[in-house]
C-alpha cells in the first residue's frame, strides 16, 4: 500500500508538472494571458473530470481490448497513455505555420491580427494537447480506488498523497526546475 501511494504522489507531481510546462509552452504561442491560463487551467480540470466520469467504462475497455485481467496493469496502461497522450503538445508544435497560408492575418484598425479559423484551429489543436492526456489521468484515480476498494480509508490516504504530490510539483517545478531545464525540456523529463 506504501508503494502504491508513493507511486501516486509522483503521478500528482507528473501531473502538475505537466501543467506548469503547458502554461508555458502556450504563452509562448498565444502570450501571457488571462486566456492562456484559462485555456491551459480549464482543459487539465474537465479532463480530469471526463476521465474520472468515464473511469469505470474506460477501464473496462481496455482490459477487454488488451485482455487484461489484472486491474493494476490496466492502470498502467492508461499512465502510459497519459505520457503517450502528452506528445501531442511537442508534435503540435510541429506543425507548419504556413499551414493556414502564407499571412493568415487581416488588417483591422491599422494592426494585424489572426484570422478567425487561424485563432479557432490553434485554440483547438492547445485543447486537445491538454485535455486528452488530462482526460486520462482523470481516469486513474477512480480506478486505483475500485481495485483497492476493500481499505475504506485508501481513497483519501490516495488522494492526499497525490494532492502532495501535486502542490510540491508546483513548487519545484515553478522555481528550480523551470529556470534551470526550459518549459520544452521540463515536459520531457516529466
Amino acid at each position: 500500500m506504501k508503494v502504491v501511494c508513493l507511486l501516486y504522489c509522483l503521478s500528482g507531481f507528473v501531473s502538475l508538472g505537466y501543467q506548469v510546462a503547458w502554461f508555458r509552452i502556450y504563452v509562448d504561442r498565444f502570450g501571457s494571458t488571462n486566456f492562456t491560463f484559462a485555456l491551459v487551467l480549464c482543459n487539465f480540470i474537465a479532463g480530469l473530470g471526463v476521465g474520472a466520469l468515464v473511469s469505470k467504462s474506460v477501464s473496462r475497455v481496455l482490459a477487454a481490448k488488451l485482455k487484461i485481467d489484472d486491474r493494476l496493469r490496466v492502470y498502467g496502461i492508461v499512465e502510459m497513455l497519459v505520457a503517450v497522450a502528452v506528445l501531442l503538445t511537442v508534435v503540435s508544435g510541429l506543425i507548419p505555420s504556413d499551414l493556414w497560408g502564407s499571412f493568415p492575418y487581416v488588417l483591422r484598425d491599422g494592426i494585424y491580427e489572426p484570422t478567425s479559423f487561424y485563432q479557432l484551429s490553434k485554440l483547438g489543436i492547445a485543447t486537445l494537447s491538454i485535455f486528452i492526456p488530462c482526460f486520462f489521468m482523470g481516469v486513474t484515480f477512480p480506478l486505483l480506488c475500485d481495485v483497492f476498494q476493500s481499505d475504506g480509508r485508501f481513497p483519501s490516504k490516495l488522494y492526499a498523497w497525490n494532492t502532495l504530490g501535486a502542490c510540491s510539483a508546483v513548487l519545484v517545478c515553478q522555481f528550480v526546475l523551470l529556470q534551470r531545464l526550459g518549459h520544452d525540456r521540463l515536459l520531457f523529463l516529466m
